[in-house]
């Protein structure tokens, strides 16, 4: 499986870590009634009850978030959230067909909002309508596209947030996958911005993970990059990101020492993972695929 192919995980894993700072970025006027200082509550077991099968279309990073809105402090509201990779022919009626299931659950309208990661320039789905001869149901949700950023570049770069290196990250990778070396040269410097941003340590390093999911390099590419990187890193003395990859490479030589050793290649590799290593390096350092690593971290 390609990083590309595992579309789920880094788009959902980005949400969770940063999901304030996403509503902010995307839905500014959704994020201004919330109370923050009530931490979202995910709801992951009820949104899978809710949609047992995928016959309505491709799942693609969905999240259904419990918060709690600043005006009245027993109301809570509920967020569908979408991240949306190509043009889908029903998405509206997904999205309406998820809003009726949450509605008869919780006994409240969620506020649905989706996040469209499609190249269509012209696919601005919001609306869908059900119409019988004596009764008509309209639905509207709010959508953000991700294409509209393009033109806001500068914009993006001047932006704390840190969804602006998220969208940044993916308007590249969408633009330059097949221009290897103006690709690199972003990836680097979107990688190098996280540190001018001012970011901690900790932001930096799941930040790093989308984008290297995200922007995937030769693997000519790939070393000179990482060898820019090192230096960028030695230079600022903030060895954050290298310094995961050299436990990776540590761990890994550790793997494939394992005769006489305690420590299975399981235990490794579960400490790798525990301790933030991309899925990528753990493959490059132990030659497992990411198929294997992801069933090892199955419980």
């Amino acid at each position: 499986m390609s990083p590309h192919q595992d579309a789920d995980s880094p788009w959902k894993t980005v949400l969770r870590r940063f999901f304030p700072e996403a509503i902010t970025f995307f839905f500014p006027d959704i994020a201004n009634l919330i109370d923050w200082q009530k931490p979202p509550v995910f709801l992951d077991k009820e949104f899978v009850r809710l949609t047992p099968n995928a016959k309505i279309g491709k799942r693609y990073a969905d999240q259904l978030v419990k918060v709690q809105l600043k005006r009245r402090q027993t109301l809570i509201l509920l967020l569908h959230i979408e991240i949306q990779a190509s043009k889908e022919r029903c998405f509206e009626e997904r999205m309406l067909v998820y809003a009726l299931r949450i509605f008869d659950h919780f006994h409240q309208l969620p506020c649905s909002l989706a996040i469209l990661c499609d190249s269509i320039s012209d696919w601005r789905p919001h609306h869908h309508a059900l119409v019988s001869p004596s009764s008509r149901l309209d639905f509207e949700f709010t959508a953000s596209k991700l294409l509209d950023y393009q033109s806001q570049w500068a914009d993006l770069e001047a932006n704390p947030n840190p969804f602006a290196v998220v969208v940044m990250a993916h308007l590249k990778a969408q633009a330059l996958k097949q221009k290897g070396p103006e690709l690199r040269h972003w990836k680097f410097l979107l990688v190098r911005s996280l540190y001018e941003r001012g970011y901690n340590r900790a932001q930096i390093l799941d930040l790093f993970k989308f984008i290297d999911w995200i922007i995937v390099l030769p693997t000519a590419l790939n070393n000179s990059f990482w060898n820019d990187l090192k230096t960028y890193e030695e230079e600022k003395k903030m060895a954050y990101i290298t310094s995961v990859e050299k436990i990776g490479f540590k761990r890994g030589k550790q793997a494939g020492k394992q005769a006489g050793r305690q420590e299975t290649q399981r235990s490794i590799i579960l400490s790798m993972l525990a301790e933030g290593i991309p899925l990528e390096t753990i493959a490059r350092v132990t030659q497992l695929s990411i198929e294997q690593i992801q069933a090892i971290q199955k419980p």
